[in-house]
């Protein structure tokens, strides 16, 4: 079930956000619930809470890809390697391919 509200930020501008219940999580049996918000207008809204919702029925809830502390290591390095200096990376790089993948 879905929540669609009109609300007003602090600018005096007004904006769209919705809120869903996703179901329950099948691993951990917690109810996942999601809020979105900064949608200029409710057809906008409307269109990004379709989406998710068609995204949910097609995936399902649990569409977590990484499998090993490789592939999270990999994910998490191509994501921070965008903010820190080459020098960092070859530090963290060798740090973990040396001392933290081997023992896991």
């Amino acid at each position: 079930m879905a929540i669609l509200k009109q609300y007003k930020k602090s600018d005096g501008t007004t904006a769209w956000f919705y809120k869903l219940y996703m179901g329950k999580d099948p691993i951990t049996g917690k109810e996942r619930r999601t809020t979105r918000r900064g949608f200029k207008t409710k057809k906008e809204a409307c269109l990004d809470l379709a989406r998710l919702q068609l995204e949910i029925e097609s995936k399902g809830l649990n569409n977590n890809s990484v499998r090993t502390y490789r592939e999270l290591y990999n994910l998490w390095m191509s994501q921070h390697t965008l903010n820190i200096r080459n020098t960092t990376e070859q530090r963290v790089r060798n740090y973990f391919t040396n001392q933290i993948l081997p023992s896991f």
